[in-house]
C-alpha cells in the first residue's frame, strides 16, 4: 500500500481529519486539486464544540486569535428591539484563516492533484488521480458537496433546494452593534449581520421572491427591513441558493465520506463546519466501528438540518409578522432563553 489513509479535499474536514491520523501515526495522503488555497467568502461560525476539537490539536489559539467573538444575540423588528440572548462564545472568523491555521497543522499537502477515480481491491482501494495511480487502505471524499468520491462510490445523496434566495457581503461596520450577532424579522424575510475580525460586518440577506437576488436587491431589503445602508462601495456581492443534503451512507466498505461530501446543512446557524469536525472525531473514535460511526453521524447531520430548517422558516417570509415577534419575545425571555442559546451554540448536541 501506498498510505494507510488518502483523503480527497484539503477543507475544513479534511484538514481537520488529517491532523488527527497523524497525531495517530497513520500514514495519511491528503490530497488537493487546487494548487492556492480560496480565500472566497464562506463560513465564519466557530461553536464551542468546534473550538474543543481545536484546541485538542492546538489549533484553537491561533484560530480564535483572528476571530471576533460572538457573546449575544439580539432581534429587531425594524428599529424594535424585540430581544437579546446571551449565548456561549462562538468564534466568528473567516474560513480562510481557520484553514490557514489548520494546513499548517495537518502538513503534507499534494496540491494540483485531481481524483478520477476508485476501484476496491483486496484490503483498500486503487485510487487513479491525473498524477497516477495510490493504493490506500482507507478511501476519505472530504471533497465538498459535489464530491466525486462519493459519485464514484454509487452512494446516494438525497435532499434539495430550499425556496430561498439569499445575498451576503462583508462591509466596514458602522452599526455600533459591537460583538453582538443581530437578525432582523420583516414580513418578507430576515436581515442577518454579524461581526468578523478588523472591524468589519457580514450582512446576510433572504430575498423577496419578486426580487432578482443581486446587488441593488441586496441594499433596498436591507434599507427596508433595518432602517440602514451598510457602506457597501465597490465590494463585491454574493448570492447563492440554500440546500439540505444528505448522503445515504457515509461509509461504504474502505470509503468514508466527511464535511460537506456526506452532509450539507443551510448555513443559516452556521453550524455546518463545527458539524462537519463533530462526525470527523467521531469516526476518529469509532475507526474500527464503521456501521456504528455511519448510524451516529448520520443522526447528527440530520439533526442540525433540522434546526438550519427551522432557523429558515422562523425567519421567512410571514403574512403573520405580528405573531411571529410575540414567538420570537417569548423564546427570548426565560424559560427558554437558555435552551434556546445551547441550541444555537450547539452545546446540547449529544457526546460522540
Amino acid at each position: 500500500m501506498d498510505t494507510d489513509v488518502l483523503i480527497v479535499g484539503a477543507g475544513a474536514a479534511g484538514l481537520y481529519l488529517a491532523t488527527r491520523l497523524r497525531r495517530t501515526g497513520r500514514h495519511v495522503t491528503l490530497l488537493e486539486r487546487r494548487s492556492e488555497p480560496t480565500h472566497a467568502t464562506r463560513a465564519i461560525g466557530i461553536h464551542p464544540p468546534g473550538q474543543h476539537l481545536l484546541a485538542g490539536i492546538g489549533c484553537l489559539e491561533a484560530v480564535a486569535g483572528g476571530a471576533e467573538i460572538i457573546r449575544a444575540g439580539r432581534a429587531f423588528s425594524g428599529a424594535r428591539l424585540l430581544g437579546r440572548l446571551p449565548l456561549p462564545p462562538i468564534l466568528s472568523v473567516p474560513q480562510s484563516h481557520t484553514e490557514a491555521v489548520l494546513r499548517a497543522a495537518a502538513g503534507g499537502i499534494r496540491t494540483g492533484v485531481t481524483y478520477l477515480g476508485h476501484r476496491e481491491r483486496p484490503g483498500g482501494v486503487e485510487v487513479e488521480t491525473d498524477a497516477g495511480a495510490l493504493s490506500a487502505r482507507i478511501l476519505i471524499g472530504a471533497d465538498g458537496w459535489n464530491s466525486a468520491v462519493r459519485q464514484h462510490a454509487h452512494i446516494a445523496w438525497t435532499g434539495g433546494a430550499y425556496p430561498f434566495s439569499f445575498s451576503m457581503a462583508d462591509t466596514p461596520d458602522d452599526t455600533g452593534f459591537g460583538p453582538d450577532a443581530v437578525l432582523f424579522l420583516s414580513r418578507h424575510g430576515m436581515v442577518e449581520c454579524f461581526p468578523l475580525p478588523a472591524g468589519r460586518r457580514r450582512w446576510v440577506v433572504l430575498h423577496r421572491p419578486d426580487r432578482e437576488p443581486g446587488r441593488q436587491a441586496f441594499l433596498d431589503d436591507i434599507s427596508e427591513r433595518c432602517g440602514r445602508v451598510p457602506p457597501l462601495g465597490d465590494l463585491p456581492v454574493s448570492s447563492y441558493r440554500t440546500y439540505g443534503f444528505s448522503a445515504e451512507a457515509y461509509a461504504r466498505g474502505p470509503v468514508r465520506l466527511v464535511g460537506d461530501a456526506a452532509h450539507v446543512t443551510s448555513p443559516i446557524g452556521g453550524q455546518g463546519m463545527t458539524l462537519g469536525w463533530l462526525n470527523a472525531d467521531r469516526l476518529m473514535r469509532l475507526w474500527d466501528s464503521p456501521e456504528q460511526w455511519n448510524r451516529q453521524a448520520k443522526a447528527l447531520a440530520a439533526t442540525v438540518i433540522r434546526r438550519a430548517e427551522w432557523n429558515m422558516r422562523l425567519g421567512g417570509p410571514t403574512r403573520w409578522p405580528g405573531w411571529r415577534n410575540r414567538v420570537v419575545r417569548v423564546l427570548l425571555a426565560p424559560p427558554f432563553a437558555t435552551p434556546l442559546a445551547r441550541r444555537f451554540a450547539m452545546v446540547d448536541l449529544p457526546a460522540g
